[in-house]
């Protein structure tokens, strides 16, 4: 109920079932269900990195705006990367 998802408009259901090859509308509702569960469990929405916290701009993505659907638009540009030297730590 109080999750933000992108998954519960039809246009939710009209992409897994084209992930699922367009026909198998059992396949598609399982698996969106599976993701609504998940993110249920798991709260993406409320997710931290700490890298952004302590440096904002470390990964270099901007929402910029949302597309005709709502959906956010994302920006990179490694060149605005506030760090040019990356860990294995950074990637995770």
């Amino acid at each position: 109920p109080d999750d933000p998802s992108p998954h519960s408009a039809d246009c939710a259901l009209e992409r897994f079932l084209a992930a699922v090859g367009g026909k198998d509308v059992k396949h598609a509702a399982a698996r969106l269900q599976a993701t609504a569960k998940w993110r249920l469990e798991h709260r993406p929405w409320e997710w931290t990195c700490e890298y952004c916290v302590d440096e904002p701009g470390f990964h270099t993505f901007r929402q910029v705006g949302f597309d005709r659907q709502a959906r956010p638009v994302v920006y990179s540009c490694l060149a605005q990367a506030t760090r040019q030297n990356y860990t294995a730590k950074c990637a995770v």
